[in-house]
């Protein structure tokens, strides 16, 4: 007798997509890996295997298609669903603020990231930004929700590099800022903001002790 085979959820096929897509990028870029190998690691794991941009052009234009077929999805949906691979998302406000993840798929509302956490280059103190918790997860809660922004993993630069840089390097972009030392009325009797261009945001930065005293001369 012949077993019918159950058919999936909508959400159940969108969790299937996600294996079969990473599976297809490694076949795609040479790498006897799979998903199961890398599911539930929480290194930088993708730094081990690398693909050209001609493979990833090539698995990009597998996954369009397979999305087509797979979840019914037209073309202009189904690219929009890939266009985020390979970006990284940086939490830039709220709960969780100051987290970088490497984005491996993305749908229309929901972006499937690898777990690993870096902590943003701050070479002031070793907190980061002042009176968040940079290990938490992010809200969507309505009126609290974080915020975050999206971010090339590709750099084009005007000289040759010195060192080649490889997998294993970490960039750090620098574009200037203001910063803003202000008096308060209580200790440590003043204030410090940062603002960051690239982000278009303002920061509270943790002050590096009471202001120093002056004198007239």
């Amino acid at each position: 007798m012949e077993t019918k085979r159950k058919r999936l959820t909508k959400e159940q096929k969108r969790e299937q997509a996600v294996i079969d897509l990473l599976n297809q990028m490694f076949i795609i870029a040479g790498h006897n890996v799979t998903y199961e190998d890398i599911k539930g690691r929480k290194d930088n794991w993708w730094t081990e295997w690398t693909m050209t941009m001609t493979q990833a052009d090539e698995w990009k234009a597998w996954g369009v298609n397979y999305l087509r077929k797979n979840l019914k999805l037209n073309k202009a949906l189904a690219e929009k669903e890939m266009q985020w691979d390979g970006y990284n998302v940086r939490l830039s406000f709220g709960t969780g603020q100051s987290q970088v993840r490497r984005i491996l798929y993305n749908d229309t509302t929901t972006l499937t990231v690898a777990d690993t956490n870096y902590q943003a280059v701050d070479s002031f103190n070793n907190t980061g930004f002042s009176s968040v918790s940079p290990y938490t997860t992010p809200t969507s809660s309505a009126g609290s929700q974080t915020h975050f922004v999206i971010e090339s993993t590709e750099l084009t630069v005007n000289t040759a590099w010195v060192v080649t840089p490889d997998a294993s390097s970490i960039y750090q972009i620098m574009t200037g800022g203001i910063w803003v030392l202000s008096s308060s009325a209580s200790t440590p009797f003043a204030t410090w903001q940062y603002y960051d261009p690239l982000l278009d945001c303002w920061f509270n930065k943790t002050t590096l002790g009471p202001a120093p005293s002056c004198r007239q001369l």
